[in-house]
Parts: C-alpha cells; structure tokens; sequence
C-alpha cells in the first residue's frame, strides 16, 4: 500500500512541474513578457492526377500546369513521372517557373513505358500575386504519346529569404 502512495504521489508532482512549465511557456518565449504567439508558415499544395503533353509543347511555350500564389518570398518544391506509350525514346527537359525564378529537371523517357520522376526546387519573391508554372520540351517524339502523373507541387510562404 505504501508503495502505491508513493507511485501516485510522483505521478501528482510529476504533472503538476509539467503543468507549471506549460503554464509559464508563453511568458518565457517573450523577451517582455507577454504571450508570444508562434509564427505558423502558410503552406500551399497543388496536385493534379494525370498532365497531357500537347503536341505543341516547348520549355517557354505552353504551360502543362498552372495555379496561383499571393505576393510573399516563397520556397517552391515540386514534382512529377512522365511515362512514354511512344515507339521512339526522347530526351524531355521540363521547367518548373514562377516569374523569373525557376528549377529546370531532364529525363531520357526510353521507348514503350520508358518512365522517370523529375523534381524540382527553387523560391521566388513577388509583391503581386504570380503563377506557378510547368513547361516540357519532348525532343524526338510525338508528344500525345507522353504522359504526366501525380504532379505535387509544395509552397511554403517564408517570412524572409536567404541564399547561403
């Protein structure tokens, strides 16, 4: 029994030191002493299933896929596998853009569902909102037989941008 007491008597005092702790968090987080509250990142995804190549497709020419963001310093991530259904094996370098700002990935897709992922990685600064934008350039291939899945784009608003 005495056992049993002390057990709860460590789980009381353990508890309570956490509760104080938590209490006193946001008075510690704030050099003058009021609430601070956490900076929370705005974070925005953009998915699309399948991406047709059109036939007309070129690095600065049609864009495959599109969405807007607010004005604000951005880090861009992205990503998508292109398959080819086609007789023929091509080299596709395909550009992920926002304004000026851009991360440029490149595949050899081999003939008859010749496959790869291509990533991409950049950030971008506006004060307007802009568009984000996907573009690919099939070499030597009918572009209708190429085909974009599971594109995945994640922005994350920055409150500041470094290059280091």
């Amino acid at each position: 029994m005495f056992r049993s007491i002390r057990k709860h008597a460590a789980v009381f005092a353990i508890a309570a030191v956490v509760g104080a702790v938590a209490a006193s968090a946001p008075a510690l987080a704030s050099r003058n002493g009021s609430a601070a509250t956490p900076a929370i990142p705005k974070i925005v995804v953009h998915r699309a299933n399948t991406v047709p190549v059109p036939a007309t497709a070129t690095l600065s020419g049609p864009t495959l896929n599109s969405f807007r963001l607010p004005a604000g310093a951005w880090d861009i991530v992205g990503k998508i596998w292109f398959d080819n259904k086609g007789t023929i094996g091509t080299n596709m370098p395909c550009k992920l853009r926002a304004g000026t700002d851009s991360d440029q990935s490149e595949a050899n897709l081999e003939s008859a569902s010749g496959a790869d992922t291509y990533t991409f990685n950049f950030w971008h600064r506006a004060t307007g909102p802009f568009r984000v934008k996907l573009t690919c350039f099939p070499d030597a291939n009918d572009p209708s037989q190429i085909q974009g899945h599971q594109l995945k784009v994640t922005a994350i608003k920055a409150g500041s941008l470094a290059q280091v």
